[in-house]
């Protein structure tokens, strides 16, 4: 009998050994993992390492159901020469994707390869650096492909025969998404109207990253009725404008953005107003026109042409020098403080950096209380260089007036770099502050032992009404913070490495015992999410009894706690 069971327990050892070996021996994966691993790699590379292995990857790399990938970077004639006759020619059948990301690597692939109809499952091109003439034969026989579905490409020449490209590119019968690129220092032709009105281009996507007037761009958006995301990376006037409207149905666009708009803001308006009936989403990157801020047009705007707009921004940099000091100071505060921004639930964002200021205009869904609280009015401040506050002649002159006028509740800042006394300035300005993010803050190093400094900060300590505040993972601005703002009602951590989770969540709850009474939300985000975190923080608590009646969850990376308050 017992030998039976020594047999039976060497008989189940042998298949736990064997089970193993299949679990860490790479070449026994399956072959369906082999094809999601290889989803990740160019094809060639792929050839590369696997095709001499032995006979089972030979199979692989030749099945029918393998999709290839082409991506070539190598400048080298030879390299790209063997990759088209070995890889690229005898699989035209089963590419998907061809990437070429160089002039050289274009040039070599076209000497030895021509894109046809046998490759027909291609779906996917991307021709980084070509010139106009080689991607006009390259278009050619790309509209004759019925399996398109993505096309990008930056151009690096003089662009004469743009109109050409636009029209061949909008004949490839099922793409979706396009990306064309143009150096932006050279000037763009108006487009010739399309001739293909009758059968439009089913495009959805449309990604243009050169100068575009607006009688070139209604040109183009005439060719693609169906699209539903746009993307202008320059918005510019031209001498020669339409001289009559030009009628256009886009019933899907919901998304519209553009980096950079140098037009005055009656001819912008003139254009959302033939595009933008469906709009969602519209976002203005950058603009040269200080009239962009004017809350009353933009009212008008919205509320008559935008009538499903939920998400807005709009952003701006204004130069403080001395002429918007003496004349435009004023009327830029006042437009930016107005009660519509407000009465419409948009909030604001002024971000000051060295001599400049940029300011954000946001509209967004409000989904929780929480959100709310982040910031209460409406303003948030950002400040991310600290050489503006310590200059302090220069920030009384052009920011102060600013900051004073303008009720932020919220205030970001980021200084790797700066004094206490540049710290201490910054809250005086912001009596209303409830809301206080700081990713890093050199509290190490400051003293507060001058008398003036001390009582300075003892002042603010006992006015501000700070009840959030974030902060980046270190435990001395951690302390410093906690004695800052007695009144926060929820802390944030990030960046917290798992294995300091436990002591955080101690310091914190043992803070709020004795300084931080209001406080009933603490969250922190870890580094490398694990799922015994919760369990590990739970059994401190109760073990320690830091609090007896609380909610804990983790979502992700990030752990929630959540009391009643001890007031």
């Amino acid at each position: 009998m017992s030998i039976k069971r020594q047999l039976s327990s060497n008989e189940n050892l042998n298949k736990i050994q064997k089970t193993t070996n299949l679990i860490t021996r790479f070449e026994n994966l399956s072959n369906e993992i082999y094809y999601e691993i290889f989803d990740y790699l160019d094809g060639c590379s792929i050839h590369k390492a696997f095709s001499n292995l032995n006979r089972r990857f030979q199979q692989l790399l030749t099945s029918p159901v393998y999709n290839l990938k082409i991506s070539i970077e190598d400048n080298s004639t030879t390299s790209v020469e063997y990759f088209c006759t070995n890889v690229i020619l005898p699989n035209k059948h089963r590419i998907i994707s061809i990437h070429l990301w160089n002039t050289y690597s274009i040039q070599h692939f076209f000497q030895h390869c021509s894109i046809d109809l046998s490759f027909f499952r291609l779906r996917s091109i991307i021709l980084y650096d070509i010139n106009s003439l080689q991607l006009q034969a390259v278009l050619a026989s790309l509209t004759f492909l019925p399996s398109i579905r993505a096309f990008t490409c930056s151009i690096n020449d003089n662009h004469s025969q743009i109109n050409d490209i636009y029209h061949l590119i909008f004949q490839m019968p099922s793409l979706k998404y396009l990306s064309l690129s143009i150096p932006t220092d050279d000037q763009v032709n108006v487009l010739k109207p399309c001739d293909i009105v009758e059968q439009p281009s089913p495009i959805e996507t449309m990604i243009i990253s050169h100068k575009c007037t607006i009688p070139i761009l209604t040109s183009i958006l005439r060719c693609t009725p169906y699209i539903k995301c746009l993307t202008c990376q320059m918005l510019i006037e031209s001498e020669k404008e339409l001289t009559t409207d030009v009628c256009l149905s886009l019933p899907n666009l919901a998304h519209i953005t553009i980096d950079y708009c140098a037009m005055r803001f009656f001819k912008f308006e003139a254009l959302i107003k033939q595009i933008s009936s469906s709009v969602k989403v519209l976002k203005l990157q950058h603009f040269e026109s200080q009239h962009y801020i004017d809350p009353n047009r933009w009212k008008q705007l919205v509320s008559q042409d935008m009538p499903y707009l939920r998400k807005f921004l709009v952003c701006c940099t204004v130069v403080t020098n001395a002429d918007f000091r003496n004349n435009h100071r004023n009327a830029f505060t006042h437009q930016l403080t107005s009660k519509l921004w407000l009465a419409q639930t948009w909030t604001i964002e002024l971000r000051i950096a060295n001599s400049e200021m940029s300011y954000l205009i946001q509209k967004s869904p409000v989904k929780s209380a929480d959100q709310k609280m982040n910031c209460a009015n409406g303003m948030k401040l950002s400040i991310t260089n600290h050489r503006v506050v310590e200059r302090t002649a220069y920030f009384r002159l052009h920011f102060a007036p600013i900051i004073r006028t303008i009720r932020f509740s919220a205030l970001h800042i980021s200084f790797s770099k700066i004094s206490s006394y540049g710290f201490t300035t910054i809250l005086k300005s912001l009596p209303n502050l409830q809301s206080l993010e700081i990713s890093t803050l050199p509290v190490q190093q400051w003293s507060f032992s001058n008398a003036e400094d001390s009582e300075t900060l003892q002042h603010i300590i006992n006015t501000n009404s700070i009840k959030i505040v974030r902060q980046w993972m270190d435990l001395d601005l951690l302390h410093f913070l906690i004695k800052l703002c007695p009144r926060m009602e929820r802390f944030e951590v990030s960046w917290v490495e798992t294995s300091t989770v436990e002591n955080l969540v101690r310091v914190v709850l043992m803070k709020h015992a004795t300084h931080i009474r209001e406080l009933h939300s603490f969250e922190c985000c870890v580094l490398n999410e694990t799922d015994t975190l919760v369990g590990q923080v739970k059994k401190l608590i109760d073990t320690e009894k830091l609090l007896s009646d609380y909610k804990i969850s983790q979502n992700g990376n990030k752990l929630s706690l959540q009391w009643k308050s001890s007031l």
